[in-house]
């Protein structure tokens, strides 16, 4: 019967080759996907706190301050996320922070006889913080993506440094550019490394503008009530040191 219809079995041979193929492949991604989930939950700042609760030991931390991103005007008033990743592609930690929108900054009023410049740029402000364990298994790269909010979180732009290039405590600027290399703009960040002692990490997470994520701890500004921000006025004082320059909120309990 084989040699009646021989094209229907090729077909159907090449059919079952293909379909083992793709089940191969899926099947190496999921076990891949596992290996580097497991490999980053080892690495967590979560998982570091959760085991020295008790302990005195101080736990090193990075800490990755995105300060604001500016956007040509075709991203005005479109959803966006910002993905930032601590290490390199397939081995890295990371940290999503909350929706932003850009916007066109306010024009000073001037008179009717000055030309305004048109505006070709849209700006957020972000003032959000990621707080990495710092680890030596983890390479010392810093990747951020920006990527469309919604279910379909495609990527738009990207930009990365190395850690030894980001100037402690000072801010830089990134360029970010599209898939093709184009620029698409910049964003704006700060790295600091500090040791933190277990008790002041969880006064930290405790706070309102505090969230778990899976493999690092989000500070955001972006949902604010009562803005402000803080200062260190101790001098010495752990918790104060991670939000200094953050913008938090306060919320009001009836």
């Amino acid at each position: 019967q084989a040699l009646l219809y021989p094209c229907t079995s090729s077909l159907a041979m090449e059919v079952a080759f293909f379909g083992a193929v793709a089940l191969g492949y899926v099947c190496i991604v999921r076990s891949m996907k596992v290996s580097h989930n497991h490999w980053a939950k080892e690495r967590s700042l979560p998982k570091a706190v959760a085991d020295a609760q008790n302990g005195t030991m101080p736990i090193p931390v990075l800490a990755v301050r995105v300060l604001h991103a500016e956007m040509p005007k075709e991203f005005h008033g479109k959803r966006l996320m910002l993905r930032i990743k601590y290490g390199a592609k397939g081995e890295n930690l990371r940290c999503d922070t909350s929706e932003f929108v850009p916007e066109f900054r306010v024009q000073p009023k001037i008179s009717r006889l000055v030309h305004r410049q048109p505006v070709s740029q849209a700006y957020a402000q972000l003032s959000s913080t990621c707080l990495f364990l710092l680890s030596n298994d983890v390479k010392p790269t810093i990747r951020l993506t920006v990527r469309r909010a919604g279910l379909r979180k495609c990527s738009i732009a990207k930009a990365s440094v190395q850690l030894a290039y980001l100037s402690e405590g000072g801010v830089s600027e990134l360029p970010l550019r599209g898939s093709r290399g184009q620029k698409l703009g910049r964003i704006s960040i700060m790295s600091e490394v500090m040791e933190v002692h277990p008790s002041d990490l969880i006064g930290v997470f405790a706070l309102p503008c505090s969230a778990r994520q899976q493999n690092a701890y989000l500070i955001s500004g972006g949902e604010s009530v009562v803005e402000g921000e803080v200062v260190n006025d101790t001098g010495d004082n752990t918790l104060a040191a991670l939000l200094v320059g953050q913008r938090v909120t306060s919320h009001a309990r009836g």
